[in-house]
Parts: structure tokens; C-alpha cells; sequence
């Protein structure tokens, strides 16, 4: 290329219905990679003053002579204030994009778009940073759907993972609308896939995928294996029931829903915790309830590695919830509902046996257990509820077992623990119930670990744990349990140990940041959380499982503990404290229920 060639400093680019625009040579030929792959081509193009645009808008262009306008006039500020021009680009962009969004956010969603189809052409790397951040900023639930679809066209990956990040966020919300259901079958079995859905019930995953397949008869081809996705574990059995029964009866498709382990990932439902806001257990009164959803919760998975707790807000419902008139009772959650068994008032322990539904605010009386027990092991397994040993009164514990028969309504004894042991832990795993730990009469603290098998009614001896310990948390993940903290010798415990039921062997696993001690817990995704601490009772330990699912023969050094905080009132209610035996601290206990509304 000669130097005469290079005289002119402008060139034309003239838009498809033939609006001309100036432009200045040298500054695209700075920032633009189309012009500048043009010019080092020596095609004949590179040379002419005009050059027609056949694919831009009249619009496209006025944005993009708008945006270098803006452009040339911050680098000639900051040409004059550093010459390192070339370190600053990235920071006066920023600035430049902040300064533009006030100009840009009265303009219509159209204009931002032909601004990036403009920035996309030119090759203009900055304006297509700009834009798409200009974009992403109009994102709502009346556009997010036409940016999905602008996004796909031209190919913007980071643009179509947020809108489709929008709608995971705002399920709840965007699945009243119609426009979802303009969404397409690989959209469609994104959302049905995905880790992150803000949505209380997997029901309304399955509806929505129902909804979207009758809109027209060309989407049946997809239906199968969309259905085929929804985590039907996460569903009550009723909405189970009546799901197979559409997918069969009305659409006449055969489901056959892949292997959903408890494992899986899970955002779905809201969890609720019961307790008083001034920790006032003597008070009597209802407690209120409180709300987290579960997606908040696991949305947390994405902030690791932060030296300072999150923070998750908590919302108070309209319903009232229960209260209590005894301590060291047993409490769990069947089929969403709350079953508080025996426990002690002043020095009696109870028979009572109780279920609460936090839907109606309802408690319903049932029939009484038949040992009066407290600080025992209250769970459910395969639609019944079993109440395993326990305390008698302060002095006398009992080895006794009994069942309760929910369809029946009535208990029933079974065969009694090898030990009397009470403050022990449990937690179902393959089918087996699992026992461990406990205080025996004696106080001594106990190691042994019994499984049940409800098929013979008969009680067996495994591996003990590695350490002693009672009040400790135990739960399953797979094929394998895991028991964290406890007391041993009336001393806290953050340690954590690991049973494989296959091998029947205990390993050390992890230690915690902070001790466990009768403190209520759930595993969701992989995570186990354990709310309240011995001192801070809105803290939240979220320990990571992700590592166990490859252990093998030795426990993996990177499992990772995140601390969480509960904004708001303190929301736990006091089950029991230690000041008896000498120690500056409250235990508290949370009821947790998952896909209630």
C-alpha cells in the first residue's frame, strides 16, 4: 500500500438503506479487527473512501458512531494524563460504559441490539464488552426471551448462559407466564437438568413441561425425554402418582425416569425452621416460622473460598408455628409434616406422640407411644416412624424399640437394642436402620454402632466408631454414613468419622471449624448443612461433600467447610443447654421442611 493510498484520514460506510456515516480511518483502524484485517488484505476495499454495508442498519451505525465518539474523546483524557494509554484502556472502558449506560438506558432493547450486531461486524472487542453488559442490563421477564433468541443468533455463549441463568433464578415467577412457554426443547431440557432451579416444588418442573408440550403437536417428539429427566424423587408420593398418570393416561407416554439418587443435586423447596426469635423456650407461646428457600441456600456452592460468611436472609411466613412444652423430645419430617414424640417436662418423661402441618398451622393429637421416653432416636424409614432406646427418667435408661404404623395409626414394639443407651444418633442407609453412640446408665459414653432389619425384626452388631460420643450428628450419603461431633467426656467434638457398610470399617474424615452437638442438620446436593453453633446460633456450617463420592481407602484432604449466616432475628428455638455441667453454652434445635407449599 502507497502513501498515497493512506492520505485520506475518514472513510464512508454506508448502511443498507443507504445512510452514509463518516468515520475516522485510524481510529478503526486501532480498535476495529474487521478494518484491520481489511487494510493488511490489500483487497480492493481497503483502498476506497466508501464501503457498503449491506448486513448493518442505519441504526447500527449511528450506535457505533456514537460509541467511538465516546471512545476517542476518554483517550484523549487520558493521553493527557498518562502514556500508558495502553494499561488504561481497560479501566476508561469501564468508565466510558458506566457514563454510556445513562445515555443508553432511555433508548429501546432494539437499539442496544443493533449497536451489538454494529460492535459484532466491525469486530470492535470494547463495544462488544459495552453492549452485551447494556444488554444483560435490560434483562427481565418481558425480555428475556427475545435476548435468548437474539443471543443464540449471533452466537453470544456468555449471553445465552445468563438468560438462561434469569430464568433458573425467577422459575418461581416466569413459569405463570406464558412467554416460557415459547422457549425451546433444548431450553426446555436445560432448565430441566440444571443444579439451580428457584422453584418449591419439582411437581411444578414436571407441570411446566406438560404445558410446554401441548402448545403443539411437533413437541411431543421431545416429551419423553424431558419427563424422563425430572427428579421424581423429590416429589411427594401423591404428586408422584398423579405425575405417572398424566405422562400415561393423557399424553399415552411411557416414562421411564433415569436412576435419581438422594445424592443429586437439589435446589428445590423451601425450607422452613420453627423457632422462637428471643429464644424464650420457657415463653410457651407459638413460634413463628421462617423461610429459606433451598435454592438460596445452594446458589451458596458458586461463593466458596471466602474468608467471611455469606449472609442468607430469612423470611417470616403468615403461618404460625408449633410450641412446645417439653425438652428432649424427638422430632422428624414425614411426608411434610413435623412428628414430635415423648420427651421431658421437669423430670417425667412422655408418652405424647404429636404431628404438626405447617400448611394449616394444625396440630393433631395421636396415639401415645408405649414407653414414655426422651433424648432418644426418633426417624422414619420407609413410611414409618421408629423410637429407638432412650431415658426413662434421669436415672433409668431403656433399650426399648417401637414402631409406628402410619397407614394403621398405631405402635408397635420391636425386638430392643443389645444396649440401653440414650442421646444416641441414627439415620437410614440402604434400607437398614443405623444406631450409634449414646450414653449408657453408667454415663460411660458409648462406641456401638446396631443396624435394624425390619424384614427379620432383628437388631445387629457393626464396627464401633473410632471415638465415643453422644448428641452427635449422623447421616447418610450414598453408601456410606457420616457421623460429626458430639460429646465425648462431656467435651465438645468437631471431628468427623466416615463408615463404609460394605467393608464395615470407621476412617477419621474431616474436622470441622466449629463443634456439633445436638444440632439439626440436612444434606442437600452433596453439602451437609448443620445449623446453629455453640455461640452463634444463626451460623450455618455448609461442609462439602463433593470429594467423598471418590473415596476409597483414604479419606481426600480437600474437603471444604463454608460458613453461612442467617440474616434477621435469631430464629432457633432452645431444645436444652449444658449449664448443669459447667459450660457457657446453648444447644438449639431447628426443624427443617423441605417442598411444603
Amino acid at each position: 500500500m502507497g502513501q498515497m493510498e493512506l492520505d485520506s484520514s475518514t472513510i464512508v460506510f454506508i448502511s443498507k438503506c443507504g445512510k452514509r456515516f463518516e468515520f475516522d480511518r485510524d481510529l478503526l483502524l486501532e480498535i476495529s479487527n474487521f478494518f484491520q484485517n481489511l487494510v493488511s488484505s490489500g483487497m480492493g476495499d481497503a483502498n476506497s473512501r466508501e464501503l457498503k454495508l449491506e448486513c448493518l442498519t442505519e441504526t447500527s451505525l449511528q450506535q457505533v458512531r456514537k460509541f467511538l465518539a465516546n471512545f476517542q474523546t476518554n483517550k484523549q483524557v487520558t493521553d493527557i494524563q498518562s502514556t500508558a494509554t495502553t494499561k488504561r484502556v481497560g479501566t476508561d472502558l469501564k468508565m466510558l460504559a458506566s457514563k454510556y449506560e445513562s445515555i443508553i438506558s432511555l433508548e429501546a432493547l432494539k437499539r442496544v441490539e443493533e449497536g451489538l450486531i454494529g460492535a459484532l461486524f466491525l469486530q470492535i472487542d470494547s463495544m462488544e464488552d459495552m453492549y452485551v453488559e447494556l444488554l444483560l442490563k435490560q434483562l427481565n421477564e418481558s425480555t428475556y426471551i427475545r435476548i435468548l433468541q437474539f443471543a443464540k443468533k449471533y452466537l453470544l455463549g456468555g449471553v445465552i448462559n445468563r438468560a438462561l441463568g434469569y430464568v433458573l433464578k425467577n422459575f418461581k415467577q416466569l413459569a405463570k407466564l406464558p412467554e416460557i412457554l415459547t422457549l425451546s426443547s433444548s431450553d426446555i431440557l436445560h432448565l430441566v437438568k440444571a443444579d439451580f432451579v428457584n422453584t418449591e416444588r419439582e411437581v411444578d418442573i414436571f407441570n411446566l413441561i406438560i404445558r410446554w408440550v401441548s402448545v403443539d403437536e411437533s413437541r411431543r417428539q421431545f416429551a419423553e425425554n424431558l419427563l424422563n429427566e425430572v427428579k421424581y424423587d423429590l416429589m411427594t408420593r401423591k404428586e408422584k402418582q398423579e405425575s405417572y398418570m398424566v405422562a400415561l393416561n393423557e399424553l399415552e407416554l411411557h416414562v421411564c425416569p433415569s436412576d435419581k439418587s438422594q445424592n443429586r443435586f437439589c435446589s428445590v423447596g423451601t425450607m422452613l425452621m420453627s423457632g422462637d426469635p428471643m429464644n424464650n423456650f420457657e415463653s410457651r407461646e407459638r413460634q413463628n416460622i421462617y423461610s429459606i428457600p433451598v435454592y438460596s441456600l445452594t446458589k451458596t456452592h458458586e461463593k466458596r473460598r471466602r474468608s467471611n460468611p455469606l449472609t442468607i436472609p430469612i423470611a417470616i411466613t403468615k403461618r404460625r408455628g408449633p410450641h412446645f412444652d417439653s425438652s428432649y423430645y424427638g422430632a422428624c419430617v414425614a411426608d411434610r409434616r413435623l412428628y414430635v414424640a415423648g420427651g421431658r417436662n421437669r423430670s417425667q418423661s412422655r408418652k405424647s406422640f404429636s404431628v404438626y402441618d405447617p400448611i394449616c398451622s394444625k396440630w393433631s393429637r395421636l396415639p401415645d407411644m408405649h414407653v414414655a421416653r426422651s433424648e432418644f432416636y426418633f426417624g422414619e424409614m420407609d413410611g414409618h416412624l421408629y423410637a429407638v432406646a432412650g431415658s426413662l427418667d434421669p436415672e433409668n435408661t431403656t433399650p426399648t424399640v417401637e414402631k409406628f404404623n402410619r397407614e394403621e395409626n398405631r405402635w408397635c414394639l420391636l425386638e430392643p437394642l443389645p444396649t440401653a443407651v440414650f442421646n444416641l444418633a441414627g439415620t437410614v442407609c440402604s434400607g437398614m436402620l443405623f444406631v450409634s453412640g449414646g450414653c449408657e446408665e453408667t454415663l460411660l459414653d458409648a462406641r456401638q454402632v446396631c443396624w435394624y432389619d425390619p424384614t427379620r425384626n432383628k437388631w445387629c452388631q457393626k464396627a464401633p466408631l473410632l471415638t465415643a460420643r453422644f448428641d452427635h450428628v449422623m447421616v447418610t450419603l450414598g453408601q456410606k454414613i457420616i457421623v460429626v461431633g458430639g460429646l465425648n467426656e462431656l467435651k465438645f467434638r468437631n471431628d468427623a468419622e466416615i463408615y463404609d457398610c460394605q467393608t464395615d470399617q470407621w476412617s477419621f474424615l474431616m474436622s470441622l471449624s466449629l463443634p456439633v452437638s445436638i444440632h439439626n442438620s440436612i444434606i442437600i446436593s452433596n453439602h451437609l448443612y448443620v445449623f446453629g453453633g455453640s455461640s452463634k446460633p444463626n451460623l450455618v456450617q455448609d461442609i462439602s461433600l463433593q470429594t467423598y463420592l471418590s473415596y476409597e481407602s483414604s479419606p481426600s484432604q480437600s474437603f471444604e467447610v463454608q460458613n453461612i449466616n442467617i440474616s434477621g432475628e435469631v430464629i432457633l428455638c432452645k431444645q436444652n443447654d449444658f449449664y448443669d455441667y459447667g459450660y457457657d453454652t446453648a444447644v438449639y434445635k431447628v426443624f427443617i421442611l423441605t417442598d411444603v407449599f
